[in-house]
């Protein structure tokens, strides 16, 4: 089991394991009953607001998300929130009728205390997996409190 994203099937399915082998389900993010899944919205598709030809770009765009196919390609959700999902694994995340969240932009706040503390998420999901919960959740608590304070002078 693994706490990661729909778009992490393409990868293990590349990597040997067979598909009918990965399941997907959405988490209870907190203590009101409801299961929740997270959008991130994909970044790479964009219209600079200097492009010379906007209209044809967006046209690209438009293309990429409803008929291209590259959800079904790479396996992840579709973005079209109509379209049937052609993943038994996302028919049964869906099934569960989550509470979708949009991913939000990190504030410069948070990212300078990241910085400062020198956080790293791999070491910590690592450090809260093997060692003692509280002490891992107290050490990072101390951790990021000095850095907000340092961060903010």
């Amino acid at each position: 089991m693994m706490y990661i994203g729909n778009w992490f099937f393409s990868s293990l399915v590349t990597g040997g394991l067979a598909l009918e082998d990965i399941g997907f389900v959405p988490l209870p993010y907190d203590n009101s009953g409801t299961y929740k899944g997270m959008m991130r919205n994909d970044w790479a598709y964009a219209v600079s607001a200097t492009s010379k030809n906007k209209p044809l770009a967006k046209a690209f765009i438009k293309f990429m998300l409803e008929e291209s196919g590259d959800e079904t390609d790479h396996m992840f959700i579709s973005p079209l929130k109509d379209k049937k999902q052609d993943l038994p694994q996302l028919t049964q995340f869906m099934s569960y009728n989550p509470t979708m969240l949009e991913a939000q932009a990190v504030s410069t706040e948070v990212t300078a205390a990241e910085n400062k503390m020198q956080f790293d998420l791999f070491k910590f999901i690592q450090e809260a997996t093997v060692g003692d919960l509280q002490d891992v959740f107290d050490g990072y608590n101390k951790k990021w409190k000095t850095a907000k304070a340092a961060a903010s002078k």
